[in-house]
């Protein structure tokens, strides 16, 4: 579960702010069925300095956690929320450079 609260933040966030001017943010409601383990598992994270949760419940990266993605995002299993939203390669590039992506 600490994968794919990991994979889907990066992921979303490669896509949509590579630049980090803003950060991608999410939660699940306490009605889908994963949420309990979803809350065990970000707050691990959070305990681990890789994620901060935000006023309204949403996990998002620290810096640390950023940092932590870039260097093993290649290690994490595909499993994420909204799995059809495929990182974008050519923001990925320009994080990580090309012989790392």
């Amino acid at each position: 579960m600490e994968y794919k609260i990991l994979n889907t933040l990066w992921t979303k966030q490669v896509n949509k702010w590579p630049d980090l001017a803003a950060f991608f943010t999410f939660k699940l409601f306490d009605e889908f069925s994963e949420y309990r383990p979803f809350r065990e598992a970000g707050g691990k994270l959070i305990g681990e300095g890789l994620l901060n949760e935000t006023e309204d419940g949403q996990y998002v990266l620290t810096y640390e956690g950023w940092n932590y993605c870039k260097a093993n995002f290649k290690e994490f299993p595909p499993d994420q929320w909204w799995p059809e939203e495929k990182i974008n390669q050519d923001n990925l590039i320009r994080i990580v450079g090309k012989e790392n992506a």
